[in-house]
């Protein structure tokens, strides 16, 4: 009931983020969303590299994972950020989203292919900016489909 009523993950997002719209959609439609800590899930998170002296002068946070991603992952990564932001702004809010993108980018720089990686995290920044909400009749849809449910149920 829930998966349908909400239609599912948004496949246009295709790799990252796609669970975080999902269960936006669920919150937004009314739905609860529990954790268990009882069930455990493997998760393949990218090649973590642990670069203490690189860390310090980009200036990375102590507690970040560094989790070295293909450049086409990195891409989707910063992109589907910026559009899941754009699309829920009433539930996640985050100051100066854009400019903490292209901040939080100097990571590439300690992966392998760090330029190429670079390349494709500030082209999936400018795709997310480019994105609108407003514009994407497939999430609007979803979305009235939802809200109209919500004021049926009222």
């Amino acid at each position: 009931m829930a998966w349908r009523g909400v239609r599912g993950f948004d496949e246009r997002l295709f790799i990252d983020m796609v669970d975080y719209d999902f269960d936006a959609r669920l919150i937004i439609s009314g739905f609860k969303i529990w954790q268990s800590n009882l069930v455990i899930m493997e998760h393949a998170i990218g090649t973590v590299l642990h670069r203490p002296i690189l860390e310090r002068l980009l200036l990375l946070p102590e507690t970040g994972l560094l989790s070295d991603h293909p450049a086409f992952r990195q891409y989707y990564i910063y992109r589907n950020t910026i559009i899941f932001y754009k699309r829920y702004p009433n539930l996640k809010k985050k100051k100066l989203l854009i400019p903490r993108s292209f901040f939080a980018t100097r990571r590439m720089l300690v992966y392998q292919d760090s330029i190429t990686k670079l390349k494709y995290s500030w082209k999936g920044i400018i795709d997310g900016i480019r994105y609108d909400p407003k514009k994407d009749l497939e999430f609007l849809d979803t979305l009235r489909r939802i809200e109209g449910k919500n004021e049926a149920s009222d």
